[in-house]
């Protein structure tokens, strides 16, 4: 339950998980999260599904990540900041190159891998994953890197011809193309 109101005629919720949900409408966003009201913008505000962290606008086209005590945890990017899986974000580094981070809530911040972007008309998407923090990245036109919720590589899985589809997850084991992979490498 909340104690404020919002014009429904007025306002919009788009996002929501659990107990948390943005807020839209009259050129402004809000982020309520416990049944308080945690981030208040006139740009855009865009709740992480996976983290206990927000996506900011500070202007447009550059974004940064906030906590729910709306401290700052990471440096604004230009063009692009995802979440794509928990606590792992990407975003642009330059024209021609991604970065994945992890950044936890307390603003604890590691870079995991720099990559071009290869698949999804040169914008990653979110990673494949098994569901329980296991995740598989396309590295290069070759390889696929698997690796922990805490960006430790638990193997690379190597295609002799490129790699043109998404790496999926099917029973613990990696799809890439028409094979199966245990994500520590071996077919």
């Amino acid at each position: 339950s909340m104690n404020f109101a919002f014009d429904r005629s007025k306002m919009e919720i788009r996002d929501g998980a659990g107990d948390r949900f943005t807020v839209w409408g009259n050129n402004s966003a809000a982020i309520i999260a416990g049944g308080k009201r945690i981030a208040s913008s006139s740009g855009g505000l865009y709740l992480n599904q996976y983290s206990d962290t927000y996506i900011y606008s500070e202007n447009t086209g550059y974004y940064a990540l906030y906590n729910f005590k709306g401290k700052k945890l990471t440096k604004t990017y230009q063009n692009a900041f995802d979440e794509v899986g928990q606590n792992i974000y990407s975003h642009w580094i330059n024209d021609k190159e991604y970065e994945y981070i992890r950044c936890d809530a307390d603003g604890t911040t590691k870079v995991l891998f720099r990559v071009k972007p290869i698949l999804n008309g040169g914008r990653p998407g979110l990673l494949a994953t098994d569901g329980a923090g296991v995740y598989a990245l396309p590295t290069d036109e070759h390889t696929i890197t698997c690796f922990d919720r805490f960006g430790t590589t638990l193997g690379t899985i190597k295609q002799d011809g490129e790699i043109t589809m998404e790496p999926t997850f099917e029973n613990g084991c990696v799809r890439v193309m028409d094979k199966l992979y245990l994500p520590t490498g071996e077919e």
